[in-house]
């Protein structure tokens, strides 16, 4: 992820401002409004980028403007990494793409619990096999005992961590407009998070339309 290799918040959040796409440019005080920063954060950053090369100032009637600069020898390669790391929508809103693994507090903060769980959860597919050939032999539809327990178990944990709300939380502090992410949890669908459940166990994808219209797909 972007922000493991650029540790600064501004400097990451000017990068894909400028990058994603070439016809973006902007000034201090308008950037620092959009951003929510002070000027001085936006300054300093501006300066650096700048002397390091990866971004052109100009000057025109006392107006100071910044955009990408398209003939650094890294531009294409960091313009290709910013437009994987976030998608623009139809809707010209910025979706923040990433693994709920960051958020869940299982997986971050208890390894050990997430070893264990993983086992289990394979065991508990194996079972949810020979649990729906049952099922089926009575005509019943098929159940999945699977998501079942997993559901029970898991989001009492995931209820203390508020996977949700930090996954919104956190899209908002990188200065994104809605939350993107794969994990375990249900397939979800809102105006500023999105999830597309677990594939293995929902066979579900998040899918945009050219009208730029979000849709839960199972496949």
């Amino acid at each position: 992820m972007l922000e493991n290799i650029i540790t600064s918040k501004t400097r990451l959040r000017l990068l894909v401002k400028f990058f994603i796409n070439v016809a973006n440019e902007g000034y201090l005080r308008g950037l620092a409004t959009e951003m929510q920063e002070s000027t001085n954060s936006i300054r300093k950053e501006l300066n650096n980028l700048t002397e390091a090369g990866y971004l052109i100032r100009t000057e025109e009637n006392l107006k100071v403007t910044y955009k990408a600069n398209q003939t650094n020898p890294f531009f294409k390669l960091l313009q290709q990494i910013v437009r994987k790391y976030v998608h623009i929508g139809i809707d010209g809103r910025r979706y923040h793409c990433f693994h709920g693994d960051i958020l869940d507090f299982v997986i971050m903060e208890a390894r050990w619990l997430a070893i264990i769980g993983g086992y289990s959860y394979d065991v508990v597919i194996r079972l949810n096999t020979l649990y729906n050939k049952i099922r089926k032999w009575f005509n019943l539809p098929y159940h999945s005992l699977a998501n079942t327990i997993k559901q029970s178990v898991k989001s009492a944990i995931n209820f203390v961590s508020d996977f949700e709300e930090n996954a919104r939380g956190l899209t908002k502090e990188r200065g994104y407009d809605v939350a993107v992410c794969g994990h375990i949890h249900q397939p979800k669908l809102e105006n500023d998070y999105m999830n597309s459940g677990d594939f293995c166990e929902n066979a579900s994808c998040l899918v945009e339309d050219y009208d730029g219209t979000w849709s839960i797909v199972n496949v």
